[in-house]
């Protein structure tokens, strides 16, 4: 096996490992985008959850309010609205920082991807080096067939012409004996 064949099996070696490397990358992209999906729903999750825990909360101040009014009948009923709007205040301060969490995990994988996309545009760089090397080579191999044509070519040519003229010398020589 020559240099340029071991080049060239090298060479596709190489391709192979990279489509290889390709490919492992891409799946994993996916399943980063099936993350950052699953993350989405979960944010506009907490985000509805925090808007009806919000307008909870303004319900019971509004009742609170009426409820001043008949304070002396009902401070049982007071007492409890007021419990509810504490859990309610709660509530909305875990969802609260839950939507911080999810807003932070999401910029986090957002920051992935982007690195992981600048991997990728390097991989594509790399092919196309190796792409290029590739013509390039092919372009040397044409090159060095088509010498290798032209001097089998005039070898054949000095090859005929000398059986040609050995012919003649054999008739010569013939013709020589002959006399």
């Amino acid at each position: 096996m020559n240099v340029s064949a071991r080049w060239a099996w090298g060479l596709a070696g190489l391709g192979i490992l990279l489509a290889m490397a390709c490919i492992v990358q891409w799946q994993r992209e996916a399943e980063l985008r099936q993350l950052l999906v699953t993350t989405n729903l979960a944010l506009v999750k907490k985000e509805k959850d925090a808007l009806e825990a919000s307008r909870l909360a303004e319900t019971y101040a509004t009742e609170i309010g009426q409820l001043e009014k008949r304070q002396a009948e009902l401070k049982q009923s007071e007492s409890n609205l007021k419990t509810e709007v504490a859990k309610a205040n709660t509530e909305l301060r875990k969802t609260a920082a839950e939507l911080l969490q999810t807003k932070a995990n999401l910029n986090a994988a957002l920051q992935g991807i982007e690195k992981q996309n600048d991997g990728i545009r390097r991989q594509n760089s790399v092919i196309n080096e190796l792409n290029n090397a590739v013509k390039k080579q092919n372009e040397i191999i044409v090159k060095q067939n088509e010498a290798y044509k032209k001097i089998v070519e005039d070898r054949n040519e000095v090859v005929k012409l000398l059986n040609e003229r050995t012919e003649m010398l054999n008739k010569l020589n013939q013709e020589n004996a002959a006399k």
